[in-house]
């Protein structure tokens, strides 16, 4: 079981302006003990000249495997508006390859508790090989626009990460992760996926969608694979949204047990990950007397990240016994 000590938050915007209102819910997992939390989540509200706004939403899915990949999904959600065009993505993925570059550039001290010259310097060669693969993220963003009776999507992603868009009756209508129907199983076996920076081709804007037009009864889930892992299927996810939908609107507090249960499931089928998701539902939706509750996102310092890659690589070599024994 996990600790309650580690509840998940959620949140939910409100504003009177928007087509839309959401839940968001950004609920870290835990691996060896350690607690994950790589994931990042983002909302934003931008008016236009008509008077009009639109609606930026987007989820980033850490790479477990790469280090500060916490602080990559951190600056990738906050350039929401820039990741659905060409040349917004280009800066966004030359700002992840300049901090790989220059973490790659910096020395590494390691102390004299680590042992002699020899398993010091096989610490800092494996230490710098994982920063070749520093500062990884998927994400999926969206852009909502009010277009006279309809809903306007713009859509972008990379990786695993997921984008549903559905109808109040649960009919699927688009999904990037190749399942025909509602009710078609989810396959998703592989561990390796499309990453920012690297995966970037400056021939692609890697846009889903591009203004396309849903009904107002539209509604749409972004979500990390650690959320859409949980569920056989997108017809399990529609009918767990809404059962619970009006606890997830609740304080994270009340929502600890709900979000167990999903750790749970996760870990019984492919082990624990961060659960991260924004529900965009069309505002009839919603009651008048919803609950405001902002997450609380923490950002692993450098040194506290790298502190971590170090002791768990020292512990792994040790159990190999001293260098040169068989």
């Amino acid at each position: 079981m996990h600790s309650l000590k580690r509840a998940p938050s959620t949140s939910m915007l409100t504003e009177s302006y928007t087509t839309h209102r959401s839940v968001c819910v950004l609920s870290p997992g835990k691996e060896d003990e350690q607690q994950k939390n790589q994931d990042r989540i983002a909302l934003k509200a931008v008016q236009e000249q008509d008077g009009s706004y639109l609606q930026f939403a987007v989820v980033c899915d850490g790479i477990t495997t790469s280090p500060y990949a916490a602080e990559a999904a951190e600056y990738v959600v906050e350039q929401v508006e820039s990741l659905l065009h060409r040349e917004g993505l280009k800066q966004v993925v030359d700002h992840l390859q300049n901090l790989r570059e220059k973490l790659i550039s910096k020395p590494i001290e390691l102390g004299d508790q680590y042992g002699s010259e020899v398993l010091k310097n096989i610490f800092a060669d494996i230490i710098h090989e994982k920063y070749q693969r520093s500062y990884q993220t998927t994400f999926i963003s969206v852009c909502l626009a009010q277009r006279d009776q309809e809903v306007s999507v713009t859509a972008a992603g990379c990786g695993d990460s997921a984008l549903f868009i559905f109808r109040e009756n649960g009919e699927l209508l688009y999904n990037n992760i190749n399942v025909a129907t509602a009710g078609d199983p989810f396959e998703h076996n592989s561990p390796f996926t499309a990453v920012l920076p690297d995966s970037f081709d400056e021939t692609r804007t890697n846009v889903l969608l591009e203004n396309e037009q849903y009904g107002p009864d539209v509604q749409l889930l972004l979500c990390s694979d650690g959320f859409y892992d949980a569920f056989k299927n997108f017809g399990e996810i529609y009918e767990w949204l809404h059962a619970h939908q009006q606890e997830l609107t609740m304080a994270h507090d009340v929502n600890g047990p709900l979000l167990e249960e999903l750790h749970t499931r996760l870990n019984q089928t492919k082990g624990d990950d961060d659960i991260s998701f924004i529900w965009l539902l069309p505002r009839h939706n919603w009651s008048s007397d919803d609950v405001v509750v902002q997450p609380e996102v923490s950002v692993p310092t450098r040194c506290e990240a790298q502190n971590g890659l170090i002791g768990r690589l020292h512990q792994c070599l040790l159990s190999f016994g001293r260098p040169g024994k068989r």
